[in-house]
């Protein structure tokens, strides 16, 4: 059972902004917390997510009940609750899509996929995440592209495509690798390490095994069973015993710490056939009775199957045929097709060696008819995963085809866009400051002073002049002067507020127009601007250099329209150039 901490309730939750941050992120933990627990402690993730639903629910967050509905179809994923995990999906799908999170919206396909797995509809399955590993690929999902691989060659090992197989969980754990997600790597290693371990290629499957172990050394999860089981069976495979029964106890004693009963009886049933082919019969009985009395409790009819079919081995081992018929016979009775050729196939000898010569043909003539119908179906299995695989491929490919074929046009419409933009750009700015031109501002202009008499609002236009402009440019050099207007738009525009609109309005003149300010705010506002330009450093640029402005303001919104407003500005600069320049008027 884990022992990770449950988030506690929080005081300042509804108790204002705080309170509201308070309580998403409580939210948000839950949810997190159910989504770690999935797979160890399904029943107490799935009690996690509901509060994190409920309170999501409560306090409309929408990403908190996004990730609740997740985290709480997972639990009733691995639960086997698959209608429940289905509407809980579909509706975390359609949030996250609202939310145009894209990765959110690839996980809940993730899992609708593995529903579909668990549910054996594996074609379908296939289709989803074989398309959601193109889609991920498109929108540099790394991590979903690596579930999507990883689950896509899951369903092509259950459909006996080991060679599909292997190349997805090569390519998921190669990505997994980039991430640099330990348990991503550990997960596709032992992926790989099954697929061989399918094929019967017992010392390829070694060493994914080991490394995923490896991986999860010094932080025991729930997985470790499996892996260390399937490393017994590795050994078993290989004839190393002693090793495949150290492998086997160390894979019994996690399922116990974990309090697994599945990881327990498949973990005796390890042990039971190690210990039947080392030759000790009450040993490998005793592992398998408890195996049995497990998986009777649990309603694991598959389960008890397989434990029928090792105890009939035992019992034709030590010469008790008729002990060995008799659990064969149960495992024929539920058996599905992969177990039933084998129990039909260990009956006929068991018939034979108590000299039942009938039963024995009978039996013999059932395993090779349901062995044929067995690879029949895996036949069938094989092209159905190669036809989605190629369907899908087939389907990328077409769209490659077209992409291609539209390059050109693509690259002709962004030159044209590019091109358009440049207009656009060059019909409103001014080229040498970049500041708005004339023809861009007297539209502006016209709405602002329409806007502000519409509603009562204050605005302010002022007018700028570089002083002794000409001056300028005479003695220092019109390439100086150029360099001069750059530098002056740039100290007006630097305190704008963002409403401001600041334009070049012709030669060594600036409008600037300020919504919401009323003739005092504005004056104060110039004075500043003005003196920005006075005091900036402009020997920077020459030794003997130096500039000032002169600004007139009008903010009478009761003449006839904007143009009146910049006459009268204009009226108030000539005012400040006749009383010395380098002034505010």
């Amino acid at each position: 059972m884990s022992s990770l901490p449950v988030p506690k309730p929080d005081a300042s939750v509804g108790a204002g902004p705080g309170g509201r941050v308070a309580s998403t992120r409580r939210i948000d933990r839950l949810a997190a917390l159910a989504y770690r627990l999935r797979y160890d402690d399904s029943a107490r993730a799935l009690g996690l997510a509901e509060q994190a639903c409920a309170l999501a629910e409560a306090r409309a967050y929408r990403r908190g009940l996004a990730e609740g509905l997740f985290a709480r179809a997972f639990a009733h994923f691995t639960g086997a609750a698959y209608d429940q995990a289905q509407r809980d999906v579909r509706a975390a799908q359609g949030l996250f899509e609202a939310l145009s999170c894209v990765r959110g919206v690839h996980k809940t396909l993730n899992l609708q996929g593995m529903i579909y797995g668990d549910l054996s509809r594996f074609g379908r399955a296939l289709e989803l995440f074989l398309a959601l590993c193109n889609r991920c690929r498109e929108h540099a999902d790394v991590r979903g592209e690596a579930d999507a691989l990883n689950n896509a060659a899951l369903v092509c090992t259950y459909l006996s495509d080991y060679p599909n197989a292997l190349t997805m969980y090569l390519q998921s754990l190669a990505l997994a690798e980039t991430l640099g997600d330990p348990e991503k790597v550990a997960s596709a290693s032992e992926n790989i390490g099954l697929v061989y371990l399918e094929m019967g290629d017992f010392g390829a499957a070694l060493a994914p095994f080991e490394r995923a172990l490896e991986l999860r050394r010094g932080r025991e999860s729930a997985r470790d069973i499996s892996t260390l089981m399937n490393i017994g069976r590795v050994y078993e495979g290989l004839g190393d015993l002693s090793r495949a029964r150290l492998a086997s106890l160390e894979s019994l004693a996690c399922a116990e710490r974990h309090n697994d009963p599945g990881g327990m009886s498949y973990g005796l049933d390890t042990l039971g056939s190690v210990y039947t082919r080392l030759g000790e019969p009450a040993r490998a009985q005793s592992y398998l009775e408890q195996a049995l009395t497990l998986k009777v409790r649990d309603n694991d009819r598959l389960g008890e199957v397989k434990t029928n079919l090792l105890l009939g081995r035992l019992y034709y081992s030590q010469a008790h045929y008729s002990r060995a018929a008799g659990v064969l016979e149960g495992a024929e009775a539920v058996g599905s097709k992969a177990e039933l050729y084998k129990a039909h196939g260990a009956l006929a000898e068991t018939y034979e060696a108590l000299g039942d010569y009938q039963k024995a043909l009978e039996h013999h003539k059932a395993f090779l008819r349901t062995k044929d119908e067995v690879f029949s179906d895996r036949s069938d299995h094989r092209l159905q995963s190669l036809r989605v695989v190629h369907e899908i491929r087939d389907k990328e490919r077409d769209k490659e085809i077209v992409r291609l074929r539209n390059v050109e046009l693509v690259r002709a419409n962004d030159e044209l866009r590019r091109v358009q933009a440049v207009l656009e750009r060059q019909a409103r700015e001014d080229p040498l400051t970049g500041l708005y031109n004339r023809r861009h501002l007297e539209p502006q202009l016209r709405t602002a002073f329409a806007r502000a008499r519409r509603g009562g609002e204050p605005l302010a236009v002022m007018i700028c002049d570089v002083d002794d402009f000409k001056r300028i440019n005479d003695r220092f050099s019109h390439e100086l002067g150029d360099r001069v207007l750059v530098r002056v738009a740039e100290l007006l525009r630097k305190p704008l507020r963002a409403a401001d609109v600041l334009a070049r309005y012709g030669g060594e003149e600036f409008v600037l127009f300020m919504p919401g300010l009323d003739r005092g705010e504005a004056l104060e506002l110039c004075e500043r601007l003005r003196l920005a330009v006075e005091t900036h450093p402009w020997r920077e640029l020459h030794g003997d250099l130096r500039v000032t402005v002169s600004m007139g303001v009008c903010a009478d919104l009761t003449v006839a329209d904007h143009e009146k407003m910049i006459a009268r500005a204009d009226q108030k600069l000539y005012e400040a150039k006749r009383s010395g320049k380098n002034r505010v008027l």
